[in-house]
Order: structure tokens, then sequence, then C-alpha cells
């Protein structure tokens, strides 16, 4: 591999997310028109784009915390689920931890992103209720 005069991996790591880890933070925000010069820092989304996008100033510390802030904030809402006993659901909360098993929760998140408003708009939110199947047989 060629590898530039000057060339360090710090400097190839922060290069790497400049141009590429930028562009996903873009696309992951593209619902923000304002350019990085205007963003309005007291709207959470425009002040989160800011705080997630790696500048070429930044330290080899603040470049990483960048990207974890983006990592965490992109996956708050997509945790897998969890296992819970069959028969019993506990004090679990909705939220998007739908199944009681994490493939059951797959499944689930598998089937809502195959719907045409999801596939269109990756932003849309959608409302549901989730009734255990055997509670809705009884009700019938």
């Amino acid at each position: 591999m060629t590898e530039p005069h000057n060339f360090t991996s710090t400097e190839q790591f922060q290069d790497v997310n400049k141009r590429i880890w930028n562009q996903l933070i873009r696309e992951y925000f593209r619902d923000v028109s304002a350019s990085d010069d205007n963003l309005d820092l007291t709207t959470p989304r425009q002040a989160l784009l800011k705080a997630c996008l790696h500048s070429e100033d930044d330290s080899l510390l603040l470049t990483i915390g960048r990207m974890n802030l983006f990592l965490h904030a992109t996956t708050y809402l997509t945790d897998w689920g969890y296992d819970l006993p069959v028969g019993n659901i506990g004090s679990s909360s909705a939220g998007c931890l739908v199944g009681r098993t994490r493939k059951g929760h797959r499944e689930f998140m598998s089937l809502v992103k195959s719907d045409r408003s999801y596939r269109e708009n990756k932003n849309f939110i959608f409302t549901t209720t989730v009734i255990a199947g055997d509670d809705l047989v009884l009700s019938m």
C-alpha cells in the first residue's frame, strides 16, 4: 500500500471519518435543510447534527466522541428486545421492545419496515397497538 509522505494512522482515521462518516451523518439528517454554518442550535435535530459532524481540527478524542454520540443517538430507539419467560412479560415496557424474544422483535421490526410509508420516509413515525394473540382470541 502506498502511503503519503506525512502519513499517520490517526490522520488517516480522521480523514475517513470526515469523508465517509460525515456522509452517513448527512444522510441520516437529510431532513435538515440549513447549511452547517446556519444550523439553529436551539432545535434538537440541528444541534445533534452539528455535534455529530467531524471537523478538520477535531482531536482524536473528539472524533471518537462524535462517532459515539451519533451511534448512540441513532440506535437509542433500536433496541433488539429481550428474552422474557414464556407467559410472563413482567414489567416490560412497550416502546420498540415488541416481541417476547429477540427473534420475535426482529420479525416484528421486519414487518414494520416493509410498510410503504417507512420505505418512502425512514423518519416516518408509526403509532401502533400490540395485543397479545391469546388476549385477542379471548376478546372475539
